[in-house]
């Protein structure tokens, strides 16, 4: 008995559901955030943080909350956070442009079908040495 509880909360945390066509049929299907920016951006230059939120198939259209949190590498605590607007079919973009060399890391913070997920994806700036870029991929190890 002591386990049941414990499991009934993780299944519900970890799985989420919403519902789909008047509230007739549930969604047991986690929610997927696909990161889509390129690796290395140029310094001084615009580009745009954009995710795709589906749903098994289904493209997200309706997520509450889609925000972008960005922060040089050993920096977190001056972190920006930039509020992704809808584009369509499922993509959510904010434009931002970073003005110093670095590794940064990225997290998209999405809140949709009464799920959250947050993943997260480096992003090289301007110039890195190989060294800086070693170390970084090391400590990920």
């Amino acid at each position: 008995m002591k386990w049941l509880l414990p499991a009934i909360l993780a299944f519900v945390l970890l799985v989420g559901c919403s519902e789909e066509d008047g509230g007739n049929e549930l969604s047991l299907e986690v929610i997927e955030v696909d990161i889509d920016v390129e690796v290395e951006q140029r310094l001084g230059e615009s580009f745009d943080l954009q995710t795709w939120v589906t749903q098994g198939d289904d493209k997200v259209e309706d997520a509450h909350e889609v925000l972008f949190e960005l922060w040089k590498d050993g920096d977190r605590d001056n972190a920006e956070f930039h509020e992704a607007i809808h584009e369509k079919d499922g993509l959510y973009r904010a434009p931002v442009e970073v003005s110093e060399d670095g590794i940064y890391l990225l997290q998209a913070h999405v809140t949709a079908r009464d799920m959250h997920v947050m993943p997260t994806q480096e992003i090289i700036v301007g110039t890195v040495s190989e060294e800086k870029r070693k170390a970084f991929y090391d400590d990920r190890d």
